[in-house]
């Protein structure tokens, strides 16, 4: 059977990219995260899950990223990141931000 394990990663390990180190049913294991990983991207990881029912084979362990916003930043943290919103394009100009169509209405541009 297949097994669904979440992970938060660190807003800097999912913008940077880096190695996690999860919990499997056969021990621990390190994962490449990719640079740019988004919240909601899974990683499937074959015959890491539980072995099916009569013994045929095990299923799969899918991994689910997550990504952990800080509620508290230090004084430096927040002028890092005050400059990468600057880089971005301000407050509404980056992507993800309300760009296209919709953005431009409601700006009234």
């Amino acid at each position: 059977a297949d097994v669904h394990l979440a992970v938060d990663l660190p807003l800097g390990m999912a913008v940077l990219g880096g190695e996690v180190t999860i919990p499997t049913l056969d021990g621990e294991e390190t994962l490449k995260v990719k640079q740019g990983t988004q919240p909601g991207t899974t990683y499937s990881l074959r015959g890491k899950g539980i072995t099916r029912l009569h013994g045929r084979g095990k299923g799969d362990l899918h991994v689910n990223y997550g990504v952990r916003i800080p509620t508290r930043l230090t004084a430096r943290q927040r002028e890092l990141m005050e400059e990468f919103r600057e880089t971005e394009g301000g407050s509404g100009g980056g992507k993800g931000g309300a760009g296209g169509l919709f953005g431009r209405m409601f700006r009234g541009k």
